[in-house]
């Protein structure tokens, strides 16, 4: 272990520090009582297929259009997982409890576990949970996704984690712990950033990446392609794996909302031709343009899908 991932931040402090919203007229985390309380705290990139990114032309309403993607994220992995009114899903990373409370809302199941580092984000969550009534169907739990310490094993219908599974240091411990607590036959469905390939880099540019991933808390180990995603996951035990690629319907739409939202923080307009300029760069670029390749050697956005064995005797292959 080098000293970087010694020294790698806690994802406690690196997302319980989160204050702001994520636009300047969003709902504050901070803000728990009234209206507020139901507006989502999301941070995921959103799933733009069946939704307009921003243009030049018509991008006000970009937070709007951000949040319906995200909504649409998350109901794609649930679409996957072909959730039902008798699951019990664990939600690793879970935050806020954004999803969570979606899946009980919108997707009917039966009971949600959330597991998170930050206490704060689990604190706001429980008390966003208060005010639309979910305390009784949604727990959010102080929990590592390496380390879940459920007693016993078979536990959760479904085991989701979304757009949080390439921080978890490391991810194949998840992978692991993810099998040991889904009941036979149950599912495990990301939303995750991975790399297809190695982006080559002189020792200045890998050194920068390093630091960023450091930064980000993006764990080197987690760096591996489809192809090592897939062994790792029957490694674990799993079968019936599908990694499904949703770079082109998530990268290049939520750089543009990157843009709009460092202009929002700003507080400034953009001049129309100079924004067309940029969101033009942005869609002619390729991947190994846009920022994830360049600061993170990550240029794969996939729907991961895998499923305990239905006669699995619960122990992990490794």
């Amino acid at each position: 272990m080098d000293a970087l991932q010694t020294l790698a931040p806690s994802m406690a402090r690196l997302y319980g520090e989160i204050r702001r919203p994520i636009a300047r007229h969003a709902p504050s985390p901070d803000a728990i009582d009234g209206r507020d309380a139901k507006q989502p705290l999301w941070h995921n990139m959103g799933l733009w297929r069946e939704v307009s990114a921003p243009t030049a032309l018509d991008h006000t309403d970009w937070g709007t259009r951000l949040q319906a993607a995200q909504h649409a994220l998350l109901d794609e992995l649930a679409a996957k997982a072909e959730l039902g009114p008798d699951d019990d899903v664990l939600d690793c990373g879970c935050g806020f409890g954004d999803a969570a409370m979606r899946l009980l809302q919108t997707h009917g199941v039966r009971r949600v576990t959330g597991v998170d580092l930050a206490p704060r984000l689990l604190e706001v969550g429980r008390a966003r949970a208060r005010q639309r009534g979910l305390q009784g169907r949604l727990a959010l739990r102080l929990a590592s996704a390496t380390d879940l310490r459920f007693a016993g094993e078979a536990r959760f219908d479904v085991v989701l984690a979304l757009q949080s599974a390439f921080h978890f240091k490391p991810r194949r411990r998840f992978l692991s712990e993810a099998f040991r607590v889904l009941t036979p036959g149950g599912k495990l469905v990301l939303a995750d950033m991975h790399r297809q390939r190695q982006h080559p880099a002189g020792l200045r540019a890998a050194a920068r990446r390093a630091l960023a991933r450091h930064r980000c808390g993006i764990h080197r180990e987690n760096l591996y392609d489809a192809a090592t995603y897939r062994r790792e996951l029957r490694a674990a035990g799993f079968d019936d794996i599908e990694l499904t690629s949703m770079s082109a319907h998530v990268f290049r739409p939520f750089s543009k909302v990157m843009l709009l939202m460092a202009l929002d923080e700003q507080g400034l307009e953009p001049a129309r031709d100079e924004l067309a300029a940029a969101f033009e760069t942005i869609e002619r670029c390729p991947f190994d343009e846009l920022i994830w390749a360049r600061m993170w050697d990550i240029d794969e956005y996939s729907l991961v899908f895998a499923r305990r064995p239905p006669a699995s005797a619960g122990r992990v292959r490794r």
